[in-house]
C-alpha cells in the first residue's frame, strides 16, 4: 500500500497554512503530480479564512454557507442565542464562525460546531474533549470557553472568546518585532502550555496557526487555541466519552510534531509539548521551519515520519544560508537588523535555546515549558544558558562578559607584575617601592581571582538547580503518568459492559477508588497522595466533606515527611485540608492549618503569587466566621487588589474576592457598596463560568442577602429561588450550596408573610443539614435558630423555646460563649423565656452571657 498522501489527507495538512504558505506548497505539489494538484485545489474551500479567530476582511460576506452540511447559515442566522456574522474558519471536523451575542452581555465570540457527516463516536468524543480542556483551564494567554450547546439539528457546539490576532509568526512579521521581541512574545506561549500542564493537559499540536498574537493595550500579547486533540495526564479526564487512537496512529501536525508522536508511541507527556515550542520558536528566529516543508511535502509518510525521528535540525544559523538570499534580507528587515548581524545574533548562545529543545531524546530536552522560558530568561539577561556547554571555558566565558571591568583589571596588574620581574639595574633603587606595590596588585588580583571563581561556583549551582528541577519533573511526569492510569482505570467499572446493568454513581466509583487506593499504592506514598488530593477534591466538591477530610489528612502526612513543610504540594494540601475543616465548621483546627499555609505560601512564593493571595482570602473568611469584620476587610481588599493585578479582572479567583469583599461590606452597613460588588461578582462569574456553575449560584445567593439588606425584598426572592434550583439541578438538593440557598429563600418568604412556605422549607432544611452536616456545624444551627425565631414570631413560644436551647449548646461547642452569634442565640431565648412568663429563666440566661435589657426584634433579623 502506497505510503502517498491522498486528496483528502493534502486538503486537511494545507488548511493549517497561512494562505501565502498554501500556495507555495501547491504550486510544488504540481509539479511533482498535478493531478493530485488539481485534485486538492477543487477540495479546498473557497473562504478566505482558514483561522479559527482570522481578523475578517475588509469586503463581508453577504451569507455564510457550510458546504459539508448541506445547510446554508445566512449572516444574520441564529445558532442558539448567537447570531451568525461569518465562517472563519473550516477544519476536519468543525467549523468555526464568527457570531455575536447580544444578551444577556453583547459581545463577539467564535462559535465552533462540529460537520455533519463526520460525528461519529470518536469525533464526538475528541470534540467535547476538546471543550473540556479548555473550559478546566483559565489562563490570560488561552483563549476561553464561554458556552456549550447544540444546534437545532443536534450537532454540538461550543463558543469561546473571540480573538482577533495572527499567527504568531506573520503577527511578528508584520509588527517587525526585534529577536528579543519576539523572545518576551514566545515566553508568553511558554507560560500558557505551563499552565496546561498544571490542569495535566498536553496540547500536543503548537504550532504557529495556534497561537494567535494581537496588540492589548499597545503591547504584543497572545492566545493559545484548539485543543482538539489534546490528551489528559491525571486527574479527571476531559470527556465522559471515550476515543481511542489506534496503536501507531500518528496524532499531531507533521511539521511540529515530536520524533515520539511520529513514533505513534503512547508514552506521551508534557515534554512532546516542550519539542513542539522549540520548533514554533525555530520559526519565530529564523522565518522558516528546521525542515524544508517543500521537502516533506514531496515524501511519503514513512519518510516524513523518519526524517522527525532520526534526523537532526540544522543549526538556526545554518538553516539561514540554505535559503535564497532575497528571502534572507526580507527576514532581516522584518526583525529590523541587519543581515549580517542576524546570523551573527542566531550563532552559538541564541540558537542552543531551540535546538535543546528539538533534541530527539524527551529527556535531554527543557523539563518543561516553564524552564525553556527561564532559559530565555537566561539570554536575555546575559546569565549561562541550561541550554548551554557545560564546560569550564564557557562559563568562565560569560563570568568574563558579566565582571568586565574587576576581571580586567587583575589582568593588568599581572601584566604590571611581569614588568616588574624583568626589570632593569637602573630600577633597583626602587626595589622596595616596587615589592610593596607588587605585593598589593597581587591581594587584588587574588580577590578579583576569588570573585571570579565564586561567580563560576554560583553558575555551577545554578546549573544543579535546573538539574534537580529537571529531575523532579520528571519524577513528577512519572506520578501523573501512573495516577493516570489509575484515574481513567478506576471508572472502567462503570462502562455498561463491565456494570451488567446496575447503575453506578460518579461518587459509588470515586468510593471505590478510595478503598482500593491504599492495597495499590502503600510503597509509593507519592503516588497515593497525588490521587488521595484528586479524589479528595471530588468528594469536596459534592459535600462529603468527612471523607475528603480524611483523605487530605493522609496527604499531608504523607508530604510534610516525603516532601518538607516548604514544599508547594505540602502548602497546598495544608491549605486543602484547612478549608475542608473550614467548611465544616470545626474552625479550631481549620485556624492553624491556613495560617501556616498563609505564612508558608508568602515565604516561598512572595506575597503576589496567587497562592498566597488565595490564603489571605481564607484567614478572612476565618475572621468572618469570628465576626470580625473590620479585621477581615483589609484582607480582603489585599487578596482583590493583588488578584487584579496577577489575573485580570475577569479570573475566577479576582471573583471570588470581589463576592467576598461584599459579603464583608454588606456586614459592617456600606450596603450600597455590597450590592454593587456583588452584581459585579454575578456578572463576571456567568460571563466566565456560565449560569450553571456552582460559583456562579454561590454568588447570586450572595447577591440576594444583599438585596435583604437593601430592603428590596422582591428582588431577593427572586435570585434565591433562581440560585436554589440551579444548585440543586447542578448539585442536588443536599449540597450545602443547596441548603444555603433554601435557608434564604425561607428567610426572604417570612419577612414577606408567607410563613407556612417559610416553615415548610425551613424544616426540611434543617432536617437535610443535620443529616449531612451534622447537628453543630454553623449552617445546621442558624437554621435552627431561624426556625426557632419563626416559631416565636407565630406566638408558638412552647416549639421554639427547645430549638434556641439546643442552637446555643452548639454555638458554645463551636465558637465558646462569648461568640456574637452565641450571644444572638441566647438573646433571643431569653426574649422566648420572657414572652412564656419565665421572666426568672430569661434574667439568669441574660446575666450569663452579659446581655443588654431586651430589646424588640425585626422580622428581617431572621437572616442573621
Amino acid at each position: 500500500m502506497s505510503n502517498r498522501r491522498t486528496a483528502p489527507q493534502w486538503v486537511e495538512l494545507l488548511l493549517q497554512r497561512t494562505h501565502e504558505a498554501r500556495d507555495k506548497e501547491l504550486g510544488d505539489l504540481a509539479l511533482v503530480d498535478p493531478d493530485l494538484a488539481a485534485e486538492v485545489r477543487q477540495l479546498l474551500p473557497s473562504e478566505d479564512h482558514t483561522d479559527a479567530t482570522r481578523r475578517p476582511t475588509s469586503v463581508e460576506t453577504p451569507s455564510v454557507v457550510h458546504r459539508d452540511m448541506n445547510i446554508q447559515w445566512n449572516k444574520g442566522d441564529r445558532v442558539g442565542p448567537y447570531v451568525i456574522l461569518e465562517l472563519l474558519g473550516d477544519g476536519g471536523f468543525g467549523s468555526v464562525y464568527k457570531a455575536e451575542q447580544r444578551t444577556p452581555v453583547q459581545r463577539t465570540v467564535a462559535l465552533k460546531v462540529i460537520k455533519a457527516g463526520v460525528d461519529t463516536k470518536e469525533v464526538i468524543a475528541r470534540f467535547s474533549s476538546e471543550r473540556q480542556a479548555l473550559a478546566r483551564m483559565d489562563h490570560p494567554h488561552i483563549a476561553k470557553v464561554l458556552d456549550a450547546g447544540s444546534t437545532d439539528a443536534g450537532r454540538p457546539y461550543f463558543v469561546m472568546e473571540h480573538v482577533p490576532g495572527l499567527p504568531i509568526t506573520e503577527f511578528a512579521d508584520e509588527q517587525k518585532l526585534t529577536i528579543d521581541e519576539r523572545l518576551e512574545l514566545f515566553k508568553q506561549v511558554c507560560d500558557a502550555i505551563n499552565h496546561a500542564h498544571q490542569k495535566a493537559i498536553i496540547h500536543r499540536d503548537i504550532k504557529a496557526g495556534n497561537v494567535l498574537a494581537y496588540r492589548h493595550d499597545g503591547k504584543p500579547t497572545v492566545k493559545v487555541i484548539d485543543f482538539g486533540i489534546a490528551k489528559a495526564m491525571t486527574s479527571d479526564r476531559l470527556t465522559d466519552l471515550t476515543f481511542n487512537t489506534a496503536g501507531g496512529m500518528v496524532i499531531g501536525t507533521y511539521t511540529t510534531m515530536s520524533p515520539e508522536q511520529a513514533a505513534g508511541s503512547p508514552d506521551i507527556d508534557t515534554r512532546t509539548d516542550v519539542y513542539s515550542l522549540g520548533m514554533l520558536l525555530y520559526e519565530l528566529l529564523t522565518g522558516v521551519a528546521p525542515f524544508d516543508p517543500r521537502e516533506l511535502a514531496r515524501s511519503a509518510d514513512d519518510e516524513v515520519r523518519r526524517i522527525i525521528r532520526e534526523v537532526d535540525p540544522p543549526s538556526p544559523s545554518t538553516r539561514l544560508t540554505r535559503i535564497d538570499p532575497t528571502e534572507t534580507e526580507s527576514l532581516a528587515k522584518t526583525r529590523r537588523i541587519r543581515l549580517e548581524e542576524l546570523g551573527r545574533t542566531l550563532r552559538h548562545e541564541l540558537e542552543w535555546i531551540p535546538l535543546m529543545a528539538l533534541r530527539k531524546e524527551p529527556a535531554r530536552r527543557y523539563a518543561s515549558p516553564l524552564q525553556l522560558a527561564e532559559d530565555i530568561d537566561n539570554y536575555l539577561n546575559g546569565r549561562p544558558l541550561i541550554a548551554g556547554p557545560e564546560s569550564r571555558a564557557y562559563r568562565t566565558k560569560k563570568l568574563i562578559a558579566k565582571h568586565r571591568v574587576a576581571l580586567a583589571t587583575a589582568a593588568v596588574i599581572a601584566v604590571l607584575l611581569a614588568g616588574g620581574i624583568v626589570g632593569t639595574t637602573t630600577q633597583m633603587v626602587r626595589a622596595d617601592e616596587q615589592a610593596e606595590l607588587a605585593l598589593a596588585e597581587a591581594e587584588r588580583a587574588n580577590d578579583a581571582e576569588a570573585d571570579a571563581l565564586r561567580q563560576r561556583d554560583e553558575a555551577e549551582q545554578q546549573r544543579l538547580v535546573a538539574e534537580q528541577q529537571r529531575q523532579e519533573a520528571e519524577r513528577q511526569a512519572a506520578i501523573a503518568e501512573e495516577t493516570n492510569d489509575f484515574l481513567v482505570g478506576m471508572f472502567d467499572e462503570a462502562n455498561p459492559a463491565n456494570a451488567r446493568g446496575d447503575e453506578i454513581t460518579v461518587i459509588e466509583v470515586v468510593e471505590r477508588a478510595v478503598d482500593d487506593l491504599g492495597d495499590r499504592f502503600e510503597n509509593r506514598p507519592l503516588v497515593k497522595a497525588v490521587l488521595q488530593t484528586s479524589l479528595g477534591e471530588v468528594l469536596f466538591r459534592v459535600g462529603r466533606y468527612p471523607q475528603a477530610t480524611t483523605l487530605f489528612e493522609e496527604t499531608l502526612d504523607t508530604h510534610r515527611r516525603q516532601l518538607g513543610n516548604d514544599h508547594r504540594q505540602t502548602l497546598d494540601t495544608m491549605n486543602n485540608l484547612g478549608v475542608v475543616y473550614f467548611a465544616r465548621g470545626d474552625f479550631e483546627k481549620a485556624a492553624p492549618l491556613i495560617q501556616e499555609a498563609l505564612d508558608g505560601r508568602r515565604r516561598v512564593l512572595g506575597n503576589e503569587h496567587p497562592d498566597t493571595l488565595a490564603s489571605v482570602g481564607n484567614l478572612a473568611a476565618l475572621l468572618f466566621s469570628n465576626e470580625d469584620f473590620r479585621a477581615a476587610e483589609p484582607l480582603l481588599r489585599e487578596s482583590l487588589d493583588g488578584h487584579q493585578r496577577e489575573l485580570g479582572d475577569d479570573h475566577p479567583d479576582t471573583l471570588t474576592s470581589i463576592r467576598n469583599l461584599a459579603t464583608v461590606l454588606g456586614e459592617l452597613g456600606d450596603v450600597d457598596a455590597a450590592v454593587t460588588l456583588s452584581q459585579q461578582a454575578v456578572d463576571g462569574y456567568r460571563r466566565v463560568l456560565g449560569g450553571d456553575h456552582p460559583e456562579t449560584l454561590m454568588s447570586i445567593t450572595n447577591l440576594a442577602t444583599q438585596f435583604i439588606n437593601s430592603g428590596d425584598l422582591e428582588a431577593a426572592e427572586r435570585l434565591y429561588r433562581e440560585a436554589h434550583d440551579g444548585s440543586r439541578r447542578v448539585l442536588g438538593g443536599d449540597h450545602p450550596d443547596t441548603l444555603s440557598a433554601a435557608n434564604g429563600l425561607a428567610v426572604v418568604l417570612q419577612v414577606r408573610g408567607d410563613k407556612d412556605a417559610a416553615e415548610t422549607l425551613y424544616r426540611d432544611t434543617l432536617e437535610r443539614q443535620r443529616r449531612v452536616l451534622g447537628d453543630i456545624h454553623p449552617d445546621t444551627l442558624l437554621s435552627l435558630q431561624n426556625t426557632a425565631f419563626l416559631l416565636a414570631d407565630r406566638g408558638e413560644y412552647d416549639a421554639a423555646e427547645p430549638l434556641y436551647r439546643e442552637a446555643i449548646e452548639g454555638y458554645r461547642r463551636v465558637f465558646g460563649n462569648e461568640h456574637p452569634a452565641t450571644r444572638k442565640a441566647a438573646r433571643r431565648h431569653a426574649d422566648c423565656l420572657a414572652a412564656m412568663g419565665r421572666t426568672e429563666e430569661a434574667e439568669a440566661v441574660r446575666v450569663e452571657f452579659r446581655l443588654k435589657p431586651p430589646a424588640s426584634q425585626p422580622a428581617s433579623d431572621a437572616s442573621e
